[in-house]
């Protein structure tokens, strides 16, 4: 059975995987750029719930939730990203807006 990642290895791997977009991004690459910024994405997203879950606190969520915002609109999603600014300025749960995706 697969171990559940925690909110710090959710936010590796989405940095991990935005890294990867901007350089495709930079390159010229601007489709397979926009899918990996939509990855990378849903791991912040997730990590930003897994915080939540976890009680991690201020400021850490919001950063978390900025990131995925910030990522979010790299893949032109802005809706999702004023979502994201939305919840993190006003410090609703995450996991009400999980089953809207």
């Amino acid at each position: 059975m697969r171990e559940k990642m925690n909110s710090q290895d959710l936010h590796i791997k989405a940095i991990s995987i935005a890294d990867e977009a901007f350089i495709k991004k930079f390159s010229g690459q601007l489709d397979e750029a926009k899918l990996l910024f939509k990855e990378a994405l849903h791991y912040e997203k997730e990590a930003a719930l897994s915080a939540q879950r976890d009680k991690i606190g201020e400021p850490s969520i919001s950063i978390l939730l900025k990131s995925a915002a910030s990522l979010a609109i790299n893949c032109d999603e802005f809706r999702e990203a004023e979502k994201l600014i939305s919840i993190a300025l006003y410090g609703d749960d995450l996991s009400a807006e999980r089953g809207s995706r």
